[in-house]
């Protein structure tokens, strides 16, 4: 178990055995920066899903050109509302960040984050709710920016 940071380790984010330097680099960069989410929050954050092979990744029902491909992304639950999910962009740099929540909008299922590039710094202003395939809902929350 190689650890990241204080409070995050290399197998939380990555399940395959001999990762590229890079994928390692992304996430320990990843790492560091949930660490403020958690400090901020005073919350353990559990990691549901970091980087994924093209198999894993069609198996889940990923997008082709996913950022967990690249190692660029993970999904995480933290305790909180989503009220105070939205506090999160402020805290530390945002490429993507996806607010999943339950049917009643009261609990978070999970929060998709991507580190920022050159092609993916994007906010969406329109405040709303997206439904996803008719079964998650969740707000983008480039909507809230």
């Amino acid at each position: 178990m190689q650890k990241l940071t204080k409070n995050f380790s290399l197998d939380e984010f990555v399940k395959v055995e001999k990762p590229p330097i890079y994928i390692i680099e992304n996430y320990l960069v990843i790492a560091s920066l949930l660490e403020r989410v958690r400090e901020h929050f005073n919350k353990p954050i559990r990691i549901t899903s970091g980087y994924r092979t093209p198999e894993e990744n069609a198996k889940v029902g990923g997008s082709p050109n996913s950022l967990h491909l690249k190692g660029r992304a993970c999904d995480f639950v933290i305790d909180i509302t989503p009220q105070e999910a939205l506090i999160i962009p402020s805290l530390i740099p945002v490429g993507e960040f996806i607010l999943y929540v339950s049917p009643d909008h009261k609990k978070i299922t999970h929060i998709h984050y991507a580190l920022p590039s050159f092609s993916n710094k994007q906010i969406i202003v329109d405040k709303k709710l997206w439904t996803y395939e008719g079964k998650k809902t969740y707000y983008d929350l480039r909507s809230f920016a």
